[in-house]
């Protein structure tokens, strides 16, 4: 990403009071600040139940293999919050209901479910919406193809969500781009020189069998490579971008299976295909970054695979005989079949255990009706962490002192601020389709001045100032407003970022007589030939309150 050229031309004036550019300042007030970790556990026994008898002294948190004292402990009983009645003294004072509320994300996988079995699979969603939700939760839908797109931000309307939903339906499917094809242990032609060198010596040039497959494993790994990493930074992006959010946030990842086994075992015994392993080793590395993020914004993430379950040891033909077993072979001799075997959940089951969630197959219903029993049935333990937000991934262990129940959590998190968090949002693509918050932003855009790399473009950005909050300081009221400014170009593709704080300072008279007056911030953003949109976020320093704009700019 290329740094985003920005220059301020001259903060606007009030009277004859200066609204001051400056350095890192210290605060204006005193704040005491209490960091808590806060990780949700669900408790469930051998047959799926939740298990919600359990105390806050039936638990133990570790961070980094530390244990860590646990200070907030509630229990959430069908989306109902109620504090520990074991030991509700050491139970903090009733939360908002913005912590608990939930927040469900449906996201389809379009690159690993055909367009039949992905419509089945949504037509179960309408009817799991229309008869499970009443409105107590929210809902947001995107769909994955070569990148995501969100087709609704979070809303309850039924009507907005069915309508989001038909989105999806009507658009296409891709599953074969990087389908895993087994069909060269099924070539006849080319095992027959090895199958018995002497016949056809004369139709077949000499081939090294061994060598086309391992040839089509490595060009089936790449492949595989490519389309999880499209998943994975889509999954990332969804969920980094909501990473601000409060709530009991929830991902519905709807897909076929990822499909692991992009080798041929019978033909990588001995030296291993090195290229083969580096891919292997970065398809890893995506799902872990996936973990990461999802936990690093505290969602939990549940899988769907909706794909149909085929044979273990895929076919092609019809006497069985790439299954793996010549059946008219003696199976204990040399001669048998080398045997290939189909893994799509492998990587399912990193994502969704390392993040607290589940992994369920082909029953949609089922799984939509666990999602919902697990999400409103939990326990949400909290504790202050040893450290400050100090934007590095800590491990996270939960222990349970009770025998023969089942326990899920996200196991681990990235200790960012609420200002990392906000930072993050407004470089997402999606918070230039936001409204934010309630303090009235105003930009305007002025004539483009031709520069020798590009173009530079005015921006003026108000608010008015009986919006901002001030403070007396010696003789004086002083208030700050931090000033973001994000540019995505016309695919929705962050080119830069810059955040600055502006002191505002108004003497008695100006404080009593400010009237209809603007705070005013001009900057330059220097740009290139295209469409892009620039996006002015302005936040109250003292009250914490927020308000965006946004305005379209072709050159």
């Amino acid at each position: 990403m290329r740094k985003l050229a920005i220059s301020v031309v001259a903060a606007g004036m009030i009277g004859s009071a200066a609204a001051q550019r400056t350095g890192p300042l210290p605060p204006l007030i005193t704040q005491v600040e209490v960091h808590v970790v806060n990780v949700d556990v669900s408790v469930t026994d051998a047959n799926g139940k939740p298990v919600l008898d359990l105390t806050k002294d039936d638990f133990e948190i570790f961070e980094d293999g530390r244990p860590q004292k646990v200070t907030n402990y509630y229990v959430i009983r069908n989306a109902d919050v109620r504090p520990a009645s074991a030991n509700a003294a050491a139970t903090v004072a009733s939360p908002a209901v913005d912590q608990f509320r939930r927040k469900f994300v449906l996201l389809v996988d379009n690159n690993y479910i055909d367009k039949i079995q992905r419509d089945i699979a949504l037509a179960e969603i309408d009817r799991f919406v229309d008869g499970a939700f009443n409105g107590e939760h929210e809902w947001a839908i995107g769909a994955i193809s070569q990148r995501l797109e969100i087709l609704h931000p979070f809303t309850t309307d039924k009507k907005e969500i069915h309508a989001a939903i038909d989105k999806i339906r009507n658009s296409g499917a891709f599953p074969e781009q990087h389908a895993i094809d087994r069909s060269i242990l099924s070539d006849r032609l080319r095992r027959m020189e090895v199958m018995n060198p002497t016949d056809y010596a004369s139709l077949i040039p000499t081939i090294d069998y061994g060598e086309v497959v391992r040839f089509q494993a490595r060009e089936q790994t790449y492949r595989a490579l490519r389309a999880i990493r499209v998943t994975a930074a889509a999954v990332r992006e969804m969920t980094r971008a909501h990473a601000a959010y409060e709530g009991k946030k929830v991902l519905i990842l709807l897909t076929g299976g990822m499909e692991t086994n992009t080798n041929f075992s019978a033909y990588t015994r001995g030296q291993p295909d090195r290229e083969v392993t580096e891919a292997q080793r970065q398809i890893g590395i995506a799902l872990d970054e996936v973990v990461n993020e999802a936990n690093a914004a505290n969602f939990v993430i549940h899988i769907i695979n909706a794909k149909r379950r085929g044979m273990i040891a895929p076919q092609h033909e019809v006497e069985n005989a790439s299954s793996g077993i010549n059946p008219h072979a003696d199976l204990s001799s040399k001669g048998s079949d080398p045997i290939d075997t189909t893994d799509v959940d492998s990587s399912s089951l990193t994502i969704a255990l390392g993040t607290g969630g589940t992994y369920s197959t082909n029953t949609v219903d089922r799984s939509l009706a666990a999602v919902e029993t697990l999400s409103s049935n939990y326990y949400s333990l909290g504790y202050s962490p040893p450290h400050e937000d100090d934007r590095q991934y800590h491990s996270i262990k939960v222990r349970v002192k009770r025998s023969h129940v089942n326990v899920a959590y996200r196991t681990g998190y990235v200790a960012l601020s609420p200002e990392d968090h906000l930072e993050q949002f407004l470089q997402a693509r999606f918070s230039a389709e936001e409204k934010l918050g309630s303090l009235p932003v105003k930009v305007k855009i002025g004539a483009a001045v031709p520069r020798q790399d590009g173009v530079s473009v005015p921006v003026l950005t108000m608010l008015p100032m009986d919006r901002l909050t001030v403070i007396p300081i010696d003789g004086e009221y002083v208030g700050r407003v931090h000033v973001y400014v994000s540019v995505f170009d016309h695919e929705g593709k962050n080119l830069g970022f810059n955040h600055q704080m502006q002191e505002v300072r108004l003497s008695q008279s100006q404080y009593h007589d400010v009237g209809s007056a603007n705070f005013r911030y001009k900057l330059n953003v220097q740009l290139g030939k295209g469409a892009f949109m620039i996006v002015i976020t302005l936040r109250d320093d003292l009250s914490n309150e927020i308000g965006s704009a946004s305005e379209p700019v072709t050159l």
